[in-house]
């Protein structure tokens, strides 16, 4: 006969394996087995509850492994007068207390992870999340966009989200309201989501993640004219008697029908314009420039007039076809995309203009693929304390 002692010692040894995988094939089905019990099952929850471990071992002031083998042994009942435990509910506390201490004691004897394994295994479960967008339209009301779906509001008109991305048609009394006065919707994109929308000449402007198009319920006669703050490419209808105008934050872009890439965020010093098809003219106060395809003009605000230099345009519109892409591109666009795409905080301890990167990320990678990658072509290391903070440093 199987005395409590060694029956518990046994138990136990099951469930400190079950967490440390190390359960053979039998093994395996005996602890299936035993955790059909109720008892055991809530058990099992609590041990592969994260932290949960950690949180009743501190309860200890400091550990002491002596301390803690005696307190295994009297939660045990271990030196008791042995027998078969047969009422489940009544030894169901004691053994609850002597696995959470043994394995208590596995846990803080077994080796650590290293930094790097702790980073990817935080990276592994992070990935770009699904599209969901705003639309804010003229009278203030907000509409979440989150599927392919339609919508028809009285006296507004129709909203839809589907092949043609988000489209608004303005109802009779709204479109004439709009024609005494400009009434604006605003579309919003939030961090790694993208979004396209037609705009009501039959433009289509896709927006990328974290961006902003603010834009007329009904062109005026003479112009075609939208707000940006973000990323988004346009492909202009053509209409020479209506320029299409992009007013963003640091430049402002005039053209009568053609394809191009603007991005220009808030938070990142410079904004470039790069040109697919047909003809662009970029300008801010310090002078304009006229873009011919395969060229691009950087802006940085202020009185100091655009740059302009040859690019491959297909890096600076891979985003459309979830890639982050980058030509030559210095470290700072890089990862501002990646705390975009991926929602989580830059500590940057090098120098971003030391680096120039040309390559592409899938969106269907997971946050670990992309450290890999970027580990593989610099010197950087990534380092992720938490699951909301990436560090960027140089190998040492």
């Amino acid at each position: 006969m199987i005395d409590n002692s060694e029956l518990l010692e046994h138990w136990t040894e099951l469930f400190i394996g079950y967490l440390n995988g190390t359960l053979n094939e039998r093994e395996a089905a005996e602890f299936e087995e035993l955790t059909r019990d109720p008892h055991f099952e809530a058990l099992r929850e609590q041990l592969t509850t994260s932290g949960y471990i950690a949180d009743r071992m501190a309860e200890y002031d400091e550990f002491d492994a002596h301390g803690a083998f005696g307190r295994f042994r009297s939660a045990a009942g271990l030196g008791k007068p042995a027998g078969t435990l047969r009422h489940w509910a009544v030894a169901a506390t004691g053994i609850a207390a002597a696995v959470v201490i043994a394995a208590g004691i596995a846990f803080l004897t077994r080796p650590l992870p290293t930094e790097r394994e702790r980073t990817l295994q935080l990276a592994d479960a992070i990935y770009p999340a699904p599209d969901k967008v705003t639309l804010t339209l003229a009278d203030g009301r907000k509409l979440q966009l989150d599927e392919q779906a339609e919508q028809r509001i009285e006296g507004v008109g129709r909203v839809s989200y589907g092949t043609e991305g988000v489209k608004y048609e303005a109802a009779p009394e709204m479109a004439e309201q709009a024609q005494e006065a400009p009434l604006y919707n605003e579309l919003s994109v939030p961090e790694e989501s993208k979004c396209l929308v037609t705009l009501e000449d039959g433009t289509r402007v896709w927006l990328n993640a974290r961006s902003t198009l603010r834009y007329p319920v009904k062109f005026a006669a003479g112009e075609r004219r939208v707000e940006l703050s973000g990323e988004g490419l346009f492909d202009v209808t053509h209409n020479p008697e209506r320029p299409f105008i992009v007013e963003a934050g640091k430049a402002t872009m005039t053209v009568r029908g053609t394809k191009f890439n603007v991005r220009d965020f808030d938070d990142e010093s410079m904004a470039s314009t790069t040109l697919l098809q047909g003809c662009v003219e970029v300008g801010n106060p310090g002078g304009t420039v006229t873009l011919a395809p395969g060229m691009q003009a950087q802006t940085r605000g202020g009185a100091e007039a655009p740059t302009v230099r040859e690019v491959d345009p297909t890096a600076y519109t891979a985003w459309t076809e979830d890639k982050i892409a980058f030509y030559n591109a210095d470290l700072e666009e890089v990862l501002a995309d990646i705390r975009r795409w991926y929602r989580v905080e830059m500590r940057v301890n090098v120098d971003p203009k030391a680096y120039a990167l040309t390559g592409k990320i899938p969106r269907d990678f997971s946050l670990a693929q992309v450290i890999d990658l970027l580990e593989a072509i610099t010197d950087l290391e990534l380092v992720m304390p938490d699951e909301n903070t990436l560090i960027v440093n140089k190998k040492q």
